[in-house]
């Protein structure tokens, strides 16, 4: 996951079993573990929810476990998921 050639490999692997969508919601918390000005990870956060996180997103997932959840505006999400400590 490191190199770019190695996660487009991977991301045309997603995209033929239909999983595509988990991939690019790690890059999206990966991007939001990165940013430091608070007004940017709000909003991040908040797309990363709507886009991933929701039970109305096309490209909903399912992170696994049950422990380590937060309310969220609309719903709970998985603290981990945004990058956040538990």
């Amino acid at each position: 996951m490191h190199s770019p050639a190695g996660r487009g490999a991977f991301r045309e692997f997603l995209r033929t079993e239909y999983s595509e969508e988990n991939m690019l919601f790690w890059l999206a918390c990966e991007e939001l573990k990165a940013e430091a000005n608070q007004h940017v990870v709000d909003e991040k956060a908040r797309l990363i929810y709507e886009d991933y996180v929701s039970i109305l997103s096309p490209k909903e997932v399912r992170p696994g476990g049950a422990q380590a959840w937060g309310a969220w505006p609309g719903g709970l999400v998985r603290a981990s998921a945004l990058g956040l400590r538990a």
